[in-house]
């Protein structure tokens, strides 16, 4: 069994694809945040939105699509990101159950962002 390490405070956890797009949950107006200079431009953008987040802020981007005022855990990432107060690092753990992340969910009261990767 790996390690395990818990993380508070403002935190973005990321995937380390890097984040491919965004898409909104009202319109379904979808952002590509990779690949060409129009992606490049809207990852700048989101960049300085998570950079406020991380100061203190509301971390609110809107949408090109309907105008709605997005808090960064309200988009649809794909792969997915998460930002919060608090995260749990499993190193060298077997992949977690979808019971243990639903009981968890449950336990906490709050949705979880789940990321599962090998380096």
């Amino acid at each position: 069994m790996g390690g395990f390490q818990v993380e508070v405070g403002r935190t973005v956890f990321w995937d380390p694809a890097g984040p491919g797009t965004i898409r909104c949950p009202h319109c379904a107006t979808t952002i590509r945040l990779q690949g060409g200079a129009e992606a490049e431009d809207a990852w700048a953008r989101l960049g300085k939105v998570i950079d406020e987040w991380i100061e203190g802020g509301e971390g609110i981007c809107v949408c090109p699509g309907c105008g709605g005022r997005l808090g960064l855990n309200d988009w649809e990432w794909s792969p997915p990101w998460g930002f919060g107060f608090l995260g749990f690092v499993f190193t060298d753990w077997p992949e977690l159950s979808t019971g243990f992340l639903d009981d968890l969910a449950a336990l906490l009261g709050h949705r979880l962002i789940y990321q599962a990767y090998k380096l």
